[in-house]
Formats: structure tokens, C-alpha cells, sequence
């Protein structure tokens, strides 16, 4: 039985309709309804399957395929991806708020239970008034994933905006100090930042991090750095954050990086 909804949002079922479905995706439906005030007619649907969304497809010369986010994954869940071809994981250790983040340093602590060897941390930045000093916020971070037993390879500073003074001297010592703090802890440092980011929170012409990896951001959704363009004194860069959060198999939702 089929209903219809007339012009004064009275609903009438259609007691006398057939239906006849057809290849092409389409539902045929005939029906004569004469309290209506008409003999008959005549509907057709047309029918369409949705997809998922799918993982970006990844070329079978590529090497990596990763991905960052704060969902909480358990151990099952890192061998799932693993399955879908994913084998780098980047948790977020500290937060802009100012502390530390225990269920990113517990993803990461699931990632290398799971088997996974290519296990890094990025440090989010606290700039508002009364956030502790740069060489706190590494040492709080360092500290609070050595306590929990967490490894990580390397730690990526985000330098995105996300309140930045407009003092672009000040934010250049702000990030040397974070760089320098976290080396004097014998940690591995890189930075992730955008070409945009950067020219608006340090300028373009900084070249203060160029010695250190760049994870940087455009997403284009293509898993290459072909659309990379030189800035800060960085020539190439080392991971591509190609796509934003999005769906990603295993009911993980997650950001998208690639490097060869």
C-alpha cells in the first residue's frame, strides 16, 4: 500500500496501486483512486544506490599512508586499519587548553600494542593568557607520555592559527623555544604547518625551523607533494596532510597524511 500527501496536507492511501519494478533502477507504480478525482496514473522513482565513502585510493608506488586524530581507537581498531594499508599514526600529547592529552597518548600506546612501529605525538600549542611557558608545555608533554610508557618517534609542533598574537617576533621565539626544549629532552622534532599558516603567524621569509621535517597541509585530497610550494626555507617537505577529517574505514574518523 502506498500514501500520498494532497496540496492541504491530508494523507490518502493507495489501496488499488500495483507496482512493477524495472532494470534500470526505476519503480513503475500504477493506481486508480477515484475518491482522488482521478481514474489513474501513473509514478515512477528512480532508485539509486549511496556508497560509503571510501579511503582515498593510494598508488601502488606509494610507501605510507597515515593518519591523526583524536578518537579514541582501541587495539583491535589499529589492526583494522592496518588492514586498509595504514601504517603511521600521529596523536595529539598536549592540547591548546594547556594540559596534556591521555587519550591521545593512549591511542598511541594502542598503535605500537597493535604492532604498529611508525608512532609519533604533535603538541598543540596553549597561547592564551596564563598558559604555562613554551619549555613547560614540552616538558609537561614529554613527561606525561614517558609516565603512561608511550613511545613516539618524533614530535611535530603545530604551528596553525589558533591564537597567535599578531607579534611575529614573539611567536618566532615562542616556537625556538619549544624546538629547543624539546631537543634538550632528546626528542626528534618537526614541524606541521601550512604555507598560509606560516606566512600569517611567523611570515614566509622565516627560515628559523628549516633544519627540522615538515608535515605540512593542503588539502587537495591527492597523496603526493606535487602541489608543495617552498616557503620558510623548507625546499620539500616529509609528510603531506593531504585530507581533512573524514570518514575512514574501521569507523574511524580521522585526517589523511602521506609520504613516499
Amino acid at each position: 500500500m502506498l500514501m500520498l500527501i494532497d496540496g492541504n496536507n491530508q494523507m490518502f492511501s493507495l489501496n488499488n496501486s500495483k507496482q512493477s519494478v524495472i532494470t534500470n533502477g526505476s519503480i513503475t507504480v500504477f493506481f486508480f483512486e477515484s475518491k482522488l478525482g482521478f481514474k489513474g496514473a501513473m509514478l515512477r522513482i528512480h532508485v539509486y544506490a549511496v556508497e560509503p565513502e571510501s579511503p582515498p585510493q593510494i598508488a601502488q608506488n606509494s610507501s605510507h599512508i597515515g593518519w591523526d586524530g583524536i578518537q579514541q581507537v582501541s587495539i583491535d581498531g589499529y589492526k583494522c586499519l592496518a588492514k586498509y594499508g595504514f601504517s603511521f599514526y600521529i596523536g595529539r600529547i598536549y592540547r591548546s587548553i594547556g594540559i596534556p592529552d591521555i587519550h591521545g597518548i593512549q591511542n598511541i600506546k594502542n598503535a605500537r600494542a597493535a604492532g604498529w612501529t611508525k608512532v609519533s605525538g604533535y603538541i598543540f600549542p596553549c597561547l592564551r593568557n596564563g598558559c604555562p611557558r613554551p619549555r613547560d608545555q614540552i616538558d609537561a608533554a614529554i613527561k606525561r607520555v614517558q609516565f603512561e610508557g608511550a613511545q613516539i618517534d618524533m614530535l611535530w609542533i603545530s604551528v596553525r592559527q589558533n591564537e597567535w598574537p599578531a607579534d611575529i617576533a614573539y611567536n618566532r621565539l615562542f616556537i625556538h623555544e619549544l624546538i629547543k626544549h624539546a631537543e634538550t629532552m632528546g626528542v626528534k622534532v618537526g614541524i606541521y604547518t601550512s604555507r598560509d599558516n606560516w606566512d600569517l603567524i611567523v611570515g614566509l621569509e622565516w627560515n628559523g625551523a628549516a633544519d627540522k621535517p615538515l608535515w605540512y597541509a593542503l588539502f587537495n585530497g591527492e597523496p603526493n607533494f606535487e602541489s608543495f610550494t617552498p616557503f620558510g626555507g623548507w625546499k620539500k617537505p616529509s609528510i603531506h596532510h593531504f585530507k581533512v577529517t573524514a570518514p575512514g574505514p574501521c569507523d574511524v574518523e580521522m585526517n589523511y597524511s602521506w609520504y613516499p
